[in-house]
């Protein structure tokens, strides 16, 4: 067993943690150590012509492992049919693969894509007939690294 250590305590061990338990974090995407990797919340970088929901509502992301949670708004011109670059992660929260998911603006459904280089790009669908937008970047949450 390794022990788990306390933060508030100089890393004395606090308690054991089994080995399995150990190989099973390592095994999700877990620090070496066997400790979760979390980031923490990174604020997204915008691209020109697009604007986060300002305070609390300013688009980041978190990676914990390998997994990817959003939040925050995003909004600026969009026409249908057309897939807009909006922003771009900061580096490491990336895999190789690009990943594609939908996310709401409350009256219409936009496809989000997240490329490999970080850039971030939203597409809507018939019936939009808008010229902007604001979208919820909290559907984009459990994207995966990997």
């Amino acid at each position: 067993m390794s022990p788990l250590p306390d933060p508030l305590v100089n890393g004395a061990a606090i308690a054991d943690i089994p080995q399995w338990t150990l190989d099973l974090l390592v095994a999700l995407g877990g620090a070496p150590d066997g400790l979760l990797y979390d980031t923490g919340w990174v604020d997204i970088t915008l691209r020109s012509g697009y604007t986060g929901g300002g305070g609390a509502s300013d688009p980041q992301v978190r990676r914990i492992s390998s997994i990817l949670y959003f939040r925050g708004l995003i909004s600026g011109p969009f026409a249908v049919n057309t897939a807009a670059t909006v922003a771009d992660l900061p580096p490491g929260f990336t895999g190789a693969n690009s990943a594609r998911t939908a996310v709401s603006t409350g009256a219409y459904i936009c496809y989000a894509n997240l490329n490999p280089s970080g850039a971030i790009s939203f597409m809507f669908r018939s019936p939009f007939a808008g010229s902007s937008a604001v979208v919820s970047l909290a559907g984009m949450s459990g994207i995966t690294t990997n």
